[in-house]
């Protein structure tokens, strides 16, 4: 049972502060283990531009036709698309984890592609996987992708402005997901509240604790205050039955004697 004294205590704030400092210890220390038993893998893809190559036909001059050797005819909705992919998990892509082989990752480019005109790997180091192109339809091999890896691709299509979308995705344990500005800057605000309010936290712990020192510091300096007074209080009665004492008749000396032992003894409380 909990007495009243102890409830706000010093010693009831200090328990408190250990089991929460405890708690969030095994929290951090739990969901530390849980991530390292469960590699997070991650693809986040973005188009960076879909510009035509076709210049505007009203103005006068702008009569430009472009073929392409492996297309047959004239390319009179040339465009060139650029696709980057990045694996933002904290573990590599293994060729093994492409559950559908070659058809693991595909995007569709709403045109028929022609032919992938440049392909840029960072860092230059990383493997490049292989590329399937049919139709519509790009096709990423199965390669080992490294951990911050990015690929960027530019893309000869022949069609009409069309959004860039994915078509299939099957790669075990690894989410794949268009690259979105406003949900990362929602996940940096999420951290920094999660990160102000652990700070926050931390310095009211450190608050309640300074407030309880100064609250002791305050209890002492009152019990100083009252022994002195008290020792005041006993002073001044001591000096007032010494001066009754003293105006005693001369011819009382003996009850002179007595009176100062008296006042002496009361003003000690014995």
């Amino acid at each position: 049972m909990i007495t009243a004294s102890y409830l706000w205590s010093n010693d009831f704030w200090n328990t408190a502060i250990t089991a929460v400092v405890a708690v969030a210890v095994g929290v951090v220390a739990a969901l530390a283990t849980m991530k390292a038993s469960n590699p997070k893998r991650g693809i986040e893809w973005e188009v960076h531009s879909n510009q035509s190559l076709i210049p505007d036909s009203t103005v006068p001059g702008n009569n430009v036709t472009i073929t392409h050797s492996l297309h047959p005819h004239p390319l009179n909705e040339a465009r060139i698309v650029e696709l980057k992919i990045k694996n933002k998990g904290r573990r590599d892509i293994e060729p093994g984890h492409f559950t559908l082989d070659n058809e693991s990752l595909v995007f569709d480019f709403g045109a028929p592609i022609v032919t992938v005109l440049n392909i840029a790997v960072e860092p230059s180091s990383a493997p490049e996987p292989d590329i399937v192109t049919t139709g519509s339809k790009f096709a990423v091999s199965k390669s080992p992708i490294k951990r911050g890896q990015e690929l960027a691709y530019s893309v000869l299509v022949n069609g009409p402005e069309s959004d860039v979308k994915l078509h299939r995705d099957s790669i075990l344990n690894t989410p794949v997901r268009e690259h979105n500005t406003e949900a990362a800057t929602f996940r940096r605000i999420k951290l920094g509240l999660i990160s102000i309010t652990a700070l926050l936290a931390v310095g009211g712990f450190a608050a309640v604790q300074s407030m309880l020192d100064a609250r002791d510091t305050m209890r002492s300096q009152v019990q100083q205050n009252r022994h002195m007074t008290s020792e005041n209080r006993e002073l001044e009665l001591k000096v007032k039955r010494m001066a009754e004492c003293v105006l005693l008749p001369e011819q009382h000396q003996a009850q002179q004697s007595s009176c100062v032992q008296e006042a002496d003894k009361a003003a000690n409380g014995k």
